[in-house]
């Protein structure tokens, strides 16, 4: 079987695909604590700066200031959708700058690494790999894309190496660790925002009524319409 996409081919507003998995197909989410900490350091990294200062609090020294100033990165990566899993994640990103990803997932896995190893009292790499990145060619692939992470929650399968995850639903908006709540309710945050999806949606597909029916719809096959933008490892672990 060929490799899927693992070549992270950046270019300057590009979306992309982003995934990773825990070390052993280890779980890196335990707790509720756990998947809110790393959406933390995603709105940390994304939000603009200005956002993150809370009224009342003793403000930063200058050079504390200046440093959290250099490493937010705003206006370099958007973010447009999301599933957080058990043992893996999945992003959408838009890449505004050629190395906006880069840096995001960097200060986002280190921080979080530290964060989980400190927290559970272990030691060594969290994550199987250096996180993949797939370059999305068109409107469609986005639009079946977040199809594709929502429904994640939803259609987990046992796999050769056993049960990937104890966590499954049968109504991916009751699923708290995606997007598509804020899909469905068309809300956007400082750092996060679906509408740029939600609007090629409406002039792309067009037999359905609403985005929710589209990800409901079981005969639309977004695997098949992805192709490599399941990247590779994914398979195995659904």
């Amino acid at each position: 079987m060929p490799r899927k996409f693992t070549l992270k081919n950046y270019i300057e507003q590009g979306y992309y695909h982003i995934y990773n998995l825990g070390i052993d197909r280890r779980d890196i989410f335990l707790e509720p604590e756990d998947y809110k900490t790393f959406l933390d350091y995603l709105r940390t990294y994304l939000a603009p700066f200005e956002e993150q200062t809370k009224p009342g609090f003793k403000a930063d020294k200058p050079s504390i200031r200046s440093h959290k100033l250099n490493m937010n990165l705003h206006g370099q990566v958007e973010l447009l959708a999301y599933c957080l899993m058990p043992n893996h994640f999945h992003l959408l990103v838009r890449q505004v700058v050629g190395d906006g990803i880069t840096k995001l997932m960097r200060r986002v896995g280190t921080n979080y690494s530290v964060y989980f190893n400190t927290k559970y009292h272990r030691q060594g790499g969290l994550f199987e790999s250096v996180y993949k990145a797939a370059l999305i060619s068109n409107q469609a692939q986005l639009v079946h894309l977040t199809r594709y992470l929502h429904l994640n929650p939803v259609s987990l399968k046992v796999s050769r190496f056993g049960p990937v995850s104890t966590v499954t639903t049968a109504r991916p908006e009751e699923y708290e660790y995606s997007s598509y709540q804020k899909y469905l309710t068309g809300q956007s945050l400082p750092w996060f925002d679906p509408r740029p999806i939600l609007s090629t949606f409406d002039t792309l597909i067009t037999s359905h009524s609403s985005y929710q029916s589209f990800v409901a719809d079981h005969r639309v096959d977004s695997v098949s319409a992805l192709g490599l933008l399941i990247l590779e490892g994914e398979t195995e672990k659904r």
